[in-house]
C-alpha cells in the first residue's frame, strides 16, 4: 500500500502544482487506491516523473523489481500542457491491518515525506449464506455458502486459507494439549474430502468443480 508521497516543490498536502489538475490532496486520496503485489516487506520507494500534458495513470510509475502495479489504468491527475513537470515519490510498505498518520510518523524521520493512513487488507467485500442441506439420511444440516472479492493481491481462496491459518493458530492456544471433546459430533475432515472424490468419479461428465460444503446439525 501507498504509505506516503513526497512531491518536488511541496511542503504541505494542501499545496497546488501550477498546470497539474488536481491539488496534492487529491492525488494522495487517488493513490491510495494504488494496488500493489510486493515480495518483501518494508519500505520502497516508486518514482513518477512526466512533463507531457495528458492523464497521469498508475502505468507512468516506475517500479523496481519485485513490484508489480495490478492497476495500471487507475487515474492519478492531469498535466492542462507540456510544460509543467509533475515529479513525485511514492513510499510504499507491504503490511497488515491499519496503519493511522500517527503510527507512521513512528516509523519516518523524514518531514518532507506527505504521510497517507493505509488499510493493507486484500479483502473488499465478504458475503456468507447459511442454507439448509442434507448429507445421506441427515437432513439437519446447514451449508454455508461464501462469496470474497479481493482486489487482487490475493486471490479469494488463498485469503480463505489464510484466515483459516489465522483462526487454527489462534484457536490452538486454547487448547494446546489438543483434546478433542464430544468427537462424534465433530465431522471428519478427512472423510468428507474422500466422499468428495468418490462423488467425483461417479459423475465424470460434470463441467463445473463442486467444493464441499461445511456442515453441522441445527440446533
Amino acid at each position: 500500500k501507498v504509505t506516503g508521497i513526497k512531491v518536488k516543490g511541496v511542503s504541505h498536502e494542501y499545496s497546488t502544482l501550477p498546470g497539474i489538475r488536481d491539488s496534492v490532496v487529491d492525488m494522495m486520496l487517488n493513490l491510495k487506491g494504488l494496488v500493489i503485489n510486493k515480495n518483501e516487506t518494508g519500505i520502497e520507494w516508486l518514482k513518477l516523473s512526466k512533463n507531457k500534458a495528458g492523464i497521469v495513470t498508475a502505468a507512468d510509475i516506475t517500479a523496481p523489481s519485485g513490484v508489480e502495479i495490478l492497476n495500471p489504468d487507475m487515474y492519478i491527475t492531469e498535466i492542462d500542457q507540456d510544460k509543467p513537470e509533475l515529479d513525485i515519490d511514492i513510499r510504499i510498505e507491504k503490511n497488515v491491518g491499519y496503519l493511522s498518520v500517527e503510527d507512521l510518523k513512528e516509523k519516518e524521520d523524514d518531514v518532507n515525506v506527505l504521510l497517507i493512513d493505509a488499510n493493507f487488507s486484500p479483502v473488499v467485500s465478504v458475503k456468507y449464506d447459511v442454507h439448509s442441506t442434507r448429507v445421506g439420511d441427515l437432513t439437519n444440516l446447514d451449508e454455508v455458502e461464501m462469496t470474497i472479492t479481493t482486489n487482487g493481491v490475493l486471490s479469494p481462496v488463498d485469503v480463505f486459507k489464510f484466515s483459516c491459518n489465522m483462526l487454527t493458530s489462534y484457536f490452538s492456544l486454547l487448547n494446546e494439549e489438543a483434546l478433542q471433546v464430544e468427537g462424534q459430533f465433530i465431522g471428519n475432515v478427512k472423510d468428507l474430502l474422500d466422499r468428495e472424490k468418490e462423488e467425483v468419479k461417479e459423475e465424470p461428465d460434470r463441467k463445473s468443480t463442486r467444493l464441499t460444503p461445511v456442515t453441522w446439525p441445527s440446533r
